[in-house]
């Protein structure tokens, strides 16, 4: 039975990250024979704001990164389902995500949903070190997390892909609940009026929240300079080979679009068994009629 419930779960996983689109996702970084860190590192930027590239940027200073549970620990979603049914609230079950986290030895973590959680990583991780990733406004990041992001996610909150991804609903409520990001009853879509709102107020919770000498406000633009000076890392150890880009939009631009058309599209298909099975029995009748 064991056997069965993995690979049921694997199965509708696979699903997911396939309708997702995330299954092409860059995972990759810069090479790098910088030995592991002895500080933790916290991202608690919003996905959007160049987390992709600050990931890339921590796996090539030798960080083992936590980035995106959906593609780095597929393993874990079941522990991450339980934090989404309670958003949050349930401290046992927040505890056994991080636990999970940081038993497998990461050592850093950014972009959703560990970055939701950042304060009770600092209460765990005391001394370490967090990274703000900001675009350069709050509108900027509402119309793209809008484009993408928020799009990709009022899709799949809807059929056929909740019936791969029961819990999307929760994950919204505990988004919702973390970010004060507002979604649209009727679609599930984020209400435009509320991103820029929940993106100011989110940075000024981290910067009430996080040490002065412990946070790094970084746009990626900025380069290697300040993220190696703020994490200790010597100018001539700091890597010369260009920053990092994320260059995903691509991607999330495709997953949208194959989303929303099997959103839109999917009762169509349910149409064709039923038209072959009519035109099987059309015929079959026929052709009793036409014996008798």
């Amino acid at each position: 039975m064991v056997g069965l419930a993995g690979c049921k779960n694997g199965l509708l996983w696979g699903l997911f990250l396939l309708a997702c689109g995330l299954f092409v996702r860059d995972v990759s970084g810069i090479e790098s024979g910088a030995a592991p860190p002895a500080s933790k590192v916290i991202g608690a930027g919003l996905c959007k704001t160049g987390t992709e590239s600050v990931r890339k940027a921590l796996d090539t200073l030798g960080y083992k990164t936590y980035h995106h549970m959906l593609t780095r620990d597929a393993g874990h979603h079941g522990l991450w389902e339980k934090v989404y049914k309670t958003r949050g609230m349930c401290r046992e079950s927040v505890q056994a995500a991080l636990d999970a986290m940081d038993g497998d030895g990461y050592n850093a973590s950014i972009d959703l949903p560990v970055n939701l959680l950042y304060r009770e990583q600092l209460a765990r991780h005391p001394d370490a070190k967090v990274i703000l990733s900001v675009r350069d406004s709050a509108d900027e990041w509402a119309e793209i997390y809008m484009s993408t992001v928020g799009a990709l996610f009022a899709h799949m909150a809807r059929p056929p892909f909740t019936f791969f991804v029961p819990w999307m609903q929760d994950w919204l409520s505990f988004l919702s609940k973390r970010t004060g990001i507002v979604h649209s009853a009727s679609d599930m879509t984020p209400v435009a009026a509320s991103l820029p709102k929940a993106y100011t107020e989110w940075a000024a919770e981290v910067r009430s929240t996080v040490p002065p000498k412990q946070l790094l406000e970084y746009h990626p633009r900025q380069g290697w300079p300040p993220l190696c000076d703020f994490l200790g890392v010597p100018p001539t150890e700091c890597p010369t080979a260009p920053y990092p880009r994320d260059d995903s939009k691509d991607r999330w631009d495709r997953a949208v679009v194959w989303v929303s058309l099997a959103t839109y599209k999917w009762p169509l298909i349910l149409l064709v068994p039923v038209a072959v099975l009519g035109l099987i029995t059309w015929a079959s009748l026929r052709f009793v009629l036409g014996k008798g």
